[in-house]
């Protein structure tokens, strides 16, 4: 997000990301899932101990980007809607595929 979210947007998303880090911790520790709990935590406290190496990430993906492109790589809809509501599993079924291929 840090890398290819423009800084308004950024800000926009950045509370609703760690709330959904939040709640994904209180799940976990609710279900007595132990070994779970610390992957958010451990990103969390990577990004916060890691402030420079982000910044130089920004710049560098920023360089490559025209102004207002879509980053490459970056799935445009909701991921947990085609997951959960739709049934698609596996990332191939994401894409449609080129005509004429």
């Amino acid at each position: 997000l840090f890398k290819n979210l423009s800084a308004a947007r950024l800000l926009a998303v950045a509370p609703v990301r760690l709330l959904l880090e939040a709640l994904a911790v209180a799940g976990y520790l609710a279900t007595g899932r132990w070994s779970s709990v610390l992957a958010p935590l451990a990103a969390c406290a990577w990004c916060l101990s890691h402030p420079w190496q982000l910044l130089r990430r920004r710049r560098q993906a920023r360089r490559v980007q025209r102004p207002g492109e879509r980053p490459l790589g970056v799935y445009r809809g909701s991921l947990l809607f085609q997951y959960h509501v739709r049934g698609v599993r596996e990332a191939s079924a994401l894409v449609p595929e080129e005509a004429g291929g």
